[in-house]
């Protein structure tokens, strides 16, 4: 190797770049995992500090660099000595920075040289390494060798490009246009190997040495890829062993389980054919079953259709063909088992008595055209429906099934998809006779006024074939494909209003409405009922968990706002888990709750307001109303503006109930003579009508006549007294027209604190209906005409 400094290092071809002046130094750059190659460029991104201070240097040695590669990579700040004392003066093009504060440069390689007195300098408190270099010029011993040597690297990089990838396909003529003594040195550059042989390769002393290390590294390159394409080629040849080692036993344990489906044909016959001898199939039902066994005895159990017939044939046997539960007609144990778990509910209780006195005169005569009753129970939610039909269920003795049709909106879901159709099966009809395991079970149909309808279907129609006792003793369910008898299902279904019952729907069922319970058989519910369940949930006794009835009635008034006790009994619950965490944590409490606890117990009350206005006010008149949950109390506002005469609403209301105040504003002004209004006051007023709590949207006609008395009471100046409830809807010429859900209205009075009750003459039927509580606690009055209730008023 010589160390001859040349005159001119960079070509005439290269004048792009400086001559660089070696005597002065040049600024270090180390490389932590990169080797430098000489004629090749490369951008490389920096973010150490000591390498950042040397390229701020770069001004001062005309832009060239001296780029080696460290001994520990892992090292971030290397001393002097962990530098390799060869490496490759290098040219910067350019520099940019990035958003994540790196530094990208753009490196091109000039020649190798030797690295000498390498230094750590110090300027303006930067520090970076600093040396001097002289260029690496080997020398080749033996000139003749030269063209050999270069050729036999052109055949080594050829072979070893064929089995790299991401190597140039122009290989050789890149290295072919390089002169033999330098070719060797841009030929290392292309191998796939360690930073550590690189820089081996850099430091040889002549280039017959570069050229050995070259040759010696391609040689174990190949001979590394030789020995994993045969380990590869191995492997390949297990596993397609493998694979069709497996792949024959795939077919083998196919071919088993086909001759295990040819042989359990001829058993699902037989064990069909057994289980049909203690059936008591009907005639039709007896033909079709035949029919089909005979189908099945020609099917192969290869053939799709053989699953078809097998499962149709299934179901045949399952379903409970003659098959009835003998009915309990006691009618004193029966009235026990409903009141042992209702309070209240008489009609309904009545109702189902009455059912089994007609059966029990039926078995003694032996008459066998009674049809069961179709019972549809209404009314707010929490008021024991769904559990009443249990309850009807038991005292009976039936099974009970039930199927909830909520949501539902294909008729299918009823009838049943036909076999035609892939996973097809009867509809919830046929599926509750099965689970049933009797012809004559209660069959509950919860929620039916929650059904849907689209482009499927309307299940409301289906249900109609269900419950007409005419046509229900063939019910065809499309799956089946033969009649059923529902003749002696009893069904109960449940709604919470009938408004979304479907009127032919409606008109099959025998409406029992259930209105909301009362607070005092709240009351007794919660203590007979509803605290001996809680007790046993929670695992307490009846000494620890007592509640006293002053707290039961404050749990009413101020905790729920319900027509049912579904919300009781959640209060119920919160108040005995906290009473168990007391006695786990052995805190001390008072044995029974009262009505000052329930704010402990409970937090503030939901409900603490009062219902009624306690103060007289001009122009406010309370009414009733009815909602899903029970009846309520509604105020109605009516005041006086300057204006043109015109009629302004507010409240949320519905054209009805709006219509019902243009009417009452019509009355009015037919009397104003008699009141002594000026007509004045129509043309220079506009009324107000406001209807509290404008977020729940009103509608209907029985606020007439409380619409009408606080238009009065405005006009002329005097006061309604809050204690005074009002429903009924008015006509144009002032006739009183009967109202519905006065039971839940009138319920909600009296909880109110309502004392007089102002109805139509024509609902006089309804309030005899009534509880005897209500009726002595209200002092009910009831008019033909709206001029008898304000003779009465004013």
């Amino acid at each position: 190797m010589t160390q001859e400094k040349p005159e001119n290092i960079i070509s005439k071809e290269n004048t792009q770049f400086p001559q660089p002046d070696f005597e002065k130094g040049f600024p270090i750059v180390p490389l932590q995992k990169f080797v430098m190659f000489p004629r090749m460029g490369t951008r490389l991104s920096f973010d150490r500090q000591i390498t950042l201070n040397a390229l701020r240097r770069i001004e001062d040695s005309k832009g060239f660099v001296l780029c080696t590669l460290q001994k520990n990579r892992d090292v971030s700040m290397p001393a002097v000595e962990e530098l390799h004392s060869v490496g490759i003066l290098a040219y910067v093009k350019g520099i940019s920075g990035t958003p994540n504060n790196l530094l990208l440069v753009n490196l091109f390689g000039i020649l190798p040289v030797d690295i000498s007195n390498v230094s750590l300098m110090e300027k303006d408190a930067d520090q970076y390494f600093f040396g001097f270099a002289q260029p690496r010029l080997l020398d080749l011993k033996d000139k003749k060798l030269a063209k050999p040597l270069a050729e036999n690297l052109l055949l080594s990089m050829e072979q070893y490009a064929k089995k790299q990838s991401n190597l140039p396909d122009n290989l050789r003529d890149i290295l072919k246009s390089i002169p033999p003594e330098e070719r060797c040195l841009i030929a290392h550059s292309f191998l796939r190997i360690p930073d550590e042989e690189h820089q081996e390769i850099l430091e040889s002393t002549s280039i017959e040495e570069m050229y050995a290390k070259i040759d010696l590294a391609i040689s174990t390159a190949m001979e590394v890829y030789r020995v994993i394409t045969l380990n590869r080629q191995q492997t390949e040849m297990k596993m397609q062993r493998s694979q069709r080692e497996w792949m024959l036993q795939e077919q083998i344990s196919q071919l088993q389980k086909e001759l295990e489906e040819i042989n359990s044909g001829g058993q699902d016959n037989e064990n069909f054919s057994k289980k049909a001898k203690s059936q008591k199939f009907p005639p039709a039902i007896k033909e079709k079953f035949d029919e089909e066994m005979a189908r099945l005895k020609l099917l192969n159990p290869m053939n799709p259709e053989y699953t078809v017939v097998r499962n149709y044939i299934d179901w045949l046997l399952a379903l409970p063909f003659g098959t009835y539960t003998e009915d309990v007609l006691d009618i004193s144990r029966a009235t026990d088992s409903l009141n042992s778990k209702h309070f209240g509910l008489e009609k309904v209780k009545e109702r189902i008595l009455e059912h089994i006195a007609v059966l029990q005169l039926a078995q003694k005569q032996k008459n066998t055209d009674v049809k069961s009753p179709i019972l549809c129970l209404v009314g707010p939610p929490g008021v024991g429906k769904t559990t009443l039909a249990m309850s009807i269920a038991h005292a009976m003795n039936r099974n009970l099934a039930r199927i909830s049709l909520g949501g539902v909106h294909d008729d299918a879901e009823i009838r049943g998809h036909r076999r035609t159709y892939i996973g097809s099966m009867p509809g919830r009809i046929v599926q509750a006779l099965r689970k049933a395991k009797s012809m004559n079970p209660l069959i509950l149909l919860d929620e039916i006024d929650k059904m849907s309808r689209d482009f499927r279907g309307d299940p409301a129609s289906a249900i109609l074939e269900v419950l007409d006792p005419e046509i229900n003793t063939e019910f065809n369910d499309h799956f089946m494909e033969v009649g059923v008898d529902l003749s002696r299902v009893f069904f109960v279904a449940t709604a919470n209003t009938p408004d979304g019952i479907p009127g032919p729907l409606y008109d099959r069922m025998e409406i029992v409405r259930i209105p909301g319970y009362l607070n005092f058989e709240k009351e007794f519910i919660a203590r007979d009922f509803l605290i001996p369940k809680v007790l046993k949930q929670s695992s307490l006794t009846a000494k620890q968990f007592k509640v006293a009835d002053s707290a039961i009635n404050g749990i009413l008034r101020e905790y729920t706002r319900e027509a049912g006790v579904r919300e009781l009994e959640r209060k119920l619950e919160t108040m005995a888990r906290k009473r168990a965490m007391e006695l786990i944590s052995k805190k001390k409490f008072t044995p029974q709750i009262a009505q000052k606890h329930l704010s402990t117990y409970l937090g503030v009350p939901d409900f603490a307001s009062p219902r009624l206005i306690d103060e007289k006010r001009l122009g406010v008149t309370t009414g009733l109303a009815w909602t899903p949950v029970g009846g309520d109390v509604l105020h109605i506002e009516c005041v006086l503006l300057p204006g043109k005469g015109k009629l302004q609403l507010t409240g949320h209301l519905g054209d009805v109930m709006k219509e019902s105040a243009q009417i009452a504003l019509s009355i009015i002004r037919e009397r104003a003579k008699k009141y002594k209004i000026p007509e004045e006051k129509f043309r220079k007023c506009d009324v107000h009508l406001h209807f509290p709590e404008g977020a729940t949207p009103k509608d209907g006609p029985s606020a007439g006549i409380a619409i009408s008395i606080a238009m009065l009471s405005v006009f002329t100046g005097k006061v309604v007294s809050p204690f005074v409830a009002f429903t009924g809807e008015v006509s144009l010429v002032g006739r009183l027209i009967a109202i519905g859900g006065l039971k839940e209205k009138s319920l909600a009075a009296f909880d109110s604190g309502v004392k007089k009750l102002f109805l139509p003459k024509d609902n006089q039927k309804n309030v005899e209906d009534l509880p005897d509580i209500v009726k002595n606690g209200l002092e009910i009055k009831m008019f033909k005409h709206i001029d008898e209730v304000m003779e009465e008023l004013f």
